[in-house]
């Protein structure tokens, strides 16, 4: 499969996505996510619980990827999310998600479309459907899945607001079932999972193409249409100008130079969250290799041929800084 792993956990299927370092939702993640679903329909029928690593489960859109996108690349990719996640949300057993952290907007979606959902109880852990803070709908499966998962009066809170939850907030709101304790999380989910047994499981698969029925049917009518709402959206110039200002605080906080993949979404979407707050994903950014880069930066610094290119980039970090804090401050007088 791909680089995520599949464990057998007395009798359950536990699946660990590592596709990145927040699981951000490119390409690559869904092409570990099919590989995940094509293991797991060709060995024997277990319940599975799905985790991700450190302190996010899910990032969501991987934004400074999918910014570069025409619109034909970008419905391609909306094509593929959909049919992936469609994959997912209908496979015959049961899942859990083990909400490990951060589960932001797509990444919500993916801890949405397992049957049941169990959150560490981690203040810092952000939960929440975001996408209006970004600039940006939902396409149509991403929504019915949503839809399908929670209450009317919750589903027009959470989207409309677009507001960011802690654990509990987010298991009063119906987007996830229960919270326990970090060192409890995988022992939780693999006893929910256990509990259907295995003589079970043809009637648990039943059972559960019944309940989707309504919503994968809905599907055949509103997708095209939420499909193409989202791409019109997307292209926008009011969008742009919103998803711009995201991509500006991502790149005026990025710490990691070797490539853009894996950056703080905290950052980006939520610029109003406590230093407190950031810590966790700092510390998984900042490695063991931090001193290598940082004697390496001095030695740069101190030889007189970079030093131009060195002010230039630092003269662009500012203009960054800047737009950031204007984004903030609009954010700030909009609430």
């Amino acid at each position: 499969m791909g680089r995520w792993t599949i464990e057998q956990i007395d009798d359950v299927a536990v699946v660990t996505m590592t596709s990145n370092k927040v699981n951000a939702l490119d390409d690559d993640f869904f092409t570990d996510l099919q590989a995940a679903i094509a293991e797991l329909q060709s060995a024997a029928p277990l319940p599975v619980v799905l985790t991700g690593t450190g302190t996010c489960f899910s990032a969501g859109l991987n934004l400074l990827e999918l910014w570069e996108y025409d619109e034909t690349t970008l419905a391609a990719f909306v094509d593929r999310l959909s049919e992936t996640l469609l994959a997912w949300f209908s496979l015959p057993r049961p899942t859990i998600a083990a909400v490990n952290g951060h589960a932001i907007a797509g990444g919500c979606v993916i801890a949405l479309a397992c049957d049941l959902r169990i959150v560490v109880d981690n203040e810092d852990a952000q939960i929440g459907l975001n996408e209006v803070q970004v600039g940006i709908p939902f396409p149509g499966v991403p929504f019915e899945i949503a839809r399908h998962a929670l209450s009317p009066t919750r589903l027009r809170e959470v989207t409309l607001t677009g507001a960011l939850y802690t654990p509990e907030e987010a298991r009063a709101r119906g987007l996830v079932d229960e919270v326990v304790e970090a060192d409890k999380l995988i022992e939780r989910a693999v006893g929910v999972a256990r509990a259907i047994s295995p003589d079970s499981l043809d009637a648990y698969a039943t059972i559960k193409a019944h309940l989707l029925a309504p919503t994968l049917t809905r599907l055949t009518e509103t997708r095209p249409r939420l499909d193409r709402d989202f791409l019109d959206v997307w292209f926008s110039e009011s969008a742009r100008r919103q998803m711009n200002e995201v991509r500006a605080r991502l790149l005026a906080r990025h710490r990691d130079r070797r490539g853009l993949r894996h950056l703080d979404p905290l950052r980006a979407v939520a610029p109003g969250v406590t230093r407190g707050r950031r810590r966790a994903c700092d510390r998984e950014r900042t490695g063991s290799d931090a001193a290598h880069r940082r004697a390496g930066r001095r030695q740069r610094v101190r030889d007189p041929r970079v030093q131009p290119r060195l002010r230039a980039r630092e003269g662009q970090r500012r203009e960054a800084r800047v737009v950031g804090r204007r984004a903030d401050a609009g954010a700030s007088r909009a609430s």
